[in-house]
């Protein structure tokens, strides 16, 4: 997904918006869907058919869970945001494959109709559901004008930071762009299925999809692993022990300094202007690189640090075995892939391939007495 804005940009977005978030809530105790929604539509300002689009989705999906699906499978907690999550997902993968192109203001070529990330149209939608759809969208849409103010005026005043959008070069990623909607579909049906099963959390329900997204290196995961520590560790031994941090505070919290230590690492490795192989490439990537490791430091709090780093690498490997077996089929089925995907998915969901063996039993014992 393109920006209008340069790669520093969104960055700075990101970060006021979870501020905005929490004052947001501190004052209103309104939700914004997520901490992270109000930077993300900030960011597409000037892009209103993409903010739409995503608003869209949001309706669309809270429609096709809540008053469709159900009526017929009890859903509530974390099954029904990953209900929201899977269709918000596939929304987004159509409107990908269907939107129109063509220039837009300074960029030769932009995608016009489409959703703000895969999972932020859910988040939106799960708060529909909490709080109602109208008041929802009017906190989402005016905090995202809130950081949208200060958003623009950086990019007027330093024009020369649009050169540095990911639309303007190639970004290295270990999963071709084209399937990242099945991988972020993938990840969060790990997430759910490592809770049910293990207990373990995987940042969130997309952490571990951009884990495996941003693996192209040992270093990128070194990278992504070591921010999200040194981010558990500052807000869970230095800051909740001085501070009253719980809640969305804890986890705008944990956001806000695994964020601004990504960053920080970011620019000293590879200063603006930088681009792959001279610097990492996840540098190239706007918000990835700082939101993952925000996402599992605050895993770690609620699940322990061994067992979400374990979950997490666990789903991740599961996310890029099983893109890498389906990527394979055109040249010719890879064993050795297909044997990962089939082993992690037999780990990360065996309590529900039990379940799905003991119903198939019982189904096809009664089959065989009326045979005999």
């Amino acid at each position: 997904m393109a920006y209008l804005l340069g790669i520093e940009i969104p960055r700075f977005a990101f970060l006021i918006g979870v501020a905005v978030s929490l004052v947001m809530y501190e004052r209103r105790h309104l939700t914004t869907g997520s901490l992270i929604v109000p930077g993300y539509l900030a960011v597409y300002a000037l892009q209103p058919l993409v903010i739409a689009a995503t608003i869209g989705n949001a309706i669309a999906a809270r429609w096709l869970v809540d008053d469709l699906l159900a009526r017929r499978v009890v859903l509530y907690g974390r099954d029904r945001l990953v209900a929201l999550s899977i269709t918000t997902i596939t929304i987004q993968a159509i409107l990908l494959a269907v939107t129109p192109t063509g220039p837009y203001l300074w960029e030769p070529s932009m995608p016009f109709l489409i959703g703000v990330g895969y999972v932020i149209p859910a988040v939106i939608a799960h708060d529909m559901g909490r709080q109602g759809t109208r008041r929802t969208l009017k906190v989402v849409l005016a905090s995202g004008l809130v950081v949208a103010a200060p958003v623009l005026l950086v990019a007027y005043v330093f024009p020369d930071l649009h050169d540095l959008a990911p639309a303007a070069g190639d970004v290295a990623t270990a999963i071709p762009p084209a399937w990242i909607p099945l991988a972020v579909l993938l990840g969060a049906i790990a997430s759910w299925g490592l809770h049910h099963n293990f207990g373990w959390r995987a940042g969130g329900f997309v952490g571990a999809a951009y884990v495996a997204v941003l693996s192209t290196t040992v270093a990128q995961l070194l990278f992504i692993a070591g921010v999200a520590l040194a981010g558990w560790f500052l807000v869970t031994k230095v800051l909740m022990t001085h501070s009253i941090v719980f809640g969305r505070r804890k986890f705008g919290t944990s956001l806000l300094v695994s964020g601004i230590l990504a960053w920080a690492i970011l620019a000293l490795v590879a200063p603006p202007g930088a681009r792959p192989p001279d610097a990492l490439p996840m540098a190239a990537i706007a918000l990835s690189p700082l939101f993952v490791p925000g996402l599992i430091a605050n895993d770690m709090e609620r699940g322990g640090a061994l067992p979400t780093l374990a979950g997490t690498a666990l789903a991740a490997f599961f996310v890029y075995a099983t893109i890498a077996a389906l990527r394979s089929i055109e040249g010719g089925l890879s064993a050795p892939w297909l044997a990962a995907a089939i082993g992690s998915s037999f780990v990360v969901f065996h309590g529900q391939l039990r379940s799905l063996a003991a119903d198939l039993r019982t189904w096809v014992r009664p089959r065989r007495l009326r045979l005999a």
